[in-house]
């Protein structure tokens, strides 16, 4: 289902040859896109719900395959209720998360040559069209997996309203719309495709919670299972949320006068608020991740003594 949008080459071979060949206006080269550019419109309605119907497709079939699973794997009544209710749409987030995670380090190693001017701007940059022609595949790689996370976006948008408060609380709602506030105003201004790579990219994390979810939701919370989930998740949250991201957060500041040439007024203030409060709320959730390992850590040696006294006195 996902083959044509994980193929590198169904970009490589999208329009090249038009691309290449053409020389993009002049006007786009140098001066900011108008404001007046970012209304909706019919068009991008439809592609936001044409994406949003994907997942919720996507939902449908985790849901038939959960049922099965329960069945086949002689789940406890007392987390069938839960896996039936609920695991349809964490599994979509896997599925989802897969896909990002695959798609983001993939763009970001693709865009990662190019001049700063290039990575805020794509073909808006106002450098010479043979220095973009090398990245146009990778360029429209990463506005279509900016229209997929958009989709997505919506769709768990509507799951966490539809289900309230069983997927989440008004905090996640309000995450949701700020988040696709961003994305929609780099999808229609065209601008923003190395941050957006680097960001997509800590989807990372969010495969390792949804396992530990099912984990936790399957009888596996006292085990060896969720124990290794959880490391994952935690050394998966380092890496991509708090270095991965910090170098981004860097490279946006130190680079911040080439979105200039693409940008709106308004662009750039967002988006610096959106990332810039992202990355501290990454580095306050990873301090509640080791705060929460180590009080784990000391309730099993506290159980682990209070065992070995329950036995001595036994034995005595």
């Amino acid at each position: 289902f996902f083959s044509p949008f994980l193929s590198p080459s169904f970009f490589q071979s999208r329009k090249m040859d038009q691309v290449v060949m053409e020389v993009p206006d002049e006007s786009l080269m140098v001066s900011p896109i108008p404001l007046s550019s970012l209304v909706i419109t019919r068009e991008s309605v439809w592609d936001a719900l044409m994406f949003a119907l994907m997942w919720e497709l996507v939902n449908r079939v985790s849901r038939v395959g959960i049922q099965k699973m329960v069945e086949v794997l002689k789940v406890s009544e007392r987390y069938r209720g839960s896996l039936i209710a609920t695991g349809p749409s964490y599994m979509t987030s896997v599925i989802h998360s897969l896909v990002m995670t695959y798609r983001g380090y993939r763009d970001l190693w693709g865009i990662w040559p190019s001049p700063p001017v290039v990575q805020m701007c794509g073909s808006k940059a106002n450098v010479p069209w043979e220095v973009i022609a090398p990245y146009a595949g990778t360029l429209e790689g990463i506005y279509l997996t900016a229209r997929i996370f958009f989709g997505y976006m919506l769709y768990d948008t509507a799951h966490v309203i539809v289900e309230f408060p069983q997927l989440g609380g008004m905090d996640m709602v309000l995450h949701h719309v700020v988040f696709m506030g961003g994305i929609y105003l780099g999808i229609v201004s065209r601008a923003m495709y190395f941050p957006f790579t680097w960001l997509i990219s800590t989807e990372l994390s969010t495969i390792f919670l949804n396992l530990r979810w099912f984990c936790a939701k399957s009888g596996y919370g006292e085990g060896k299972e969720i124990a290794v989930v959880s490391y994952l998740f935690a050394a998966a949250f380092l890496f991509s949320r708090v270095l991965l991201f910090g170098y981004g957060l860097v490279h946006f500041w130190m680079h911040r006068a080439a979105l200039s040439v693409c940008s709106t007024a308004f662009l750039y203030p967002a988006t610096r608020f959106i990332v810039t409060g992202g990355y501290f709320l990454n580095v306050f959730w990873f301090g509640k991740i080791l705060q929460v390992a180590a009080r784990g850590g000391a309730r099993k040696s506290m159980e682990h003594d209070h065992t070995k006294e329950a036995a001595d006195a036994k034995s005595k």
